[in-house]
């Protein structure tokens, strides 16, 4: 079981039910932003193909995943800085799969 949420719902949680801190033994924080470097630019459109691939979605053009990884600062509220929530990103490449899908399905 996964609990997803601010530290202090842990906490709070976990001080109402003395059996909480037993069945949640492990807490991860994720950072949500990381530095918008080329490096990191570089691993984001990796983590965007394998993302591409492992949905079997059509192939993205250089373009596009720069203009996705243009969204992933917008969603990050800062030019500096990329989004690590994913889902975002994953949603709007599904989306833009559909779309293209189905342009190339018209006649």
């Amino acid at each position: 079981m996964v609990l997803i949420g601010e530290p202090s719902l842990y906490y709070a949680l976990a001080e109402q039910d003395d059996e909480f801190s037993q069945l949640f033994k492990i807490q991860s924080h994720f950072v949500e932003k990381m530095d918008r470097t080329i490096a990191n630019e570089k691993a984001y459109a990796k983590l965007l193909a394998n993302l591409i691939r492992k949905e079997k979605m059509l192939t993205f053009s250089s373009a596009a995943i720069r203009r996705i990884i243009e969204q992933a600062s917008r969603w990050a509220n800062d030019q500096e800085k990329l989004s690590t929530y994913l889902v975002h990103a994953n949603d709007l490449m599904r989306e833009a799969n559909y779309i293209a899908g189905k342009q190339k399905v018209k006649v």
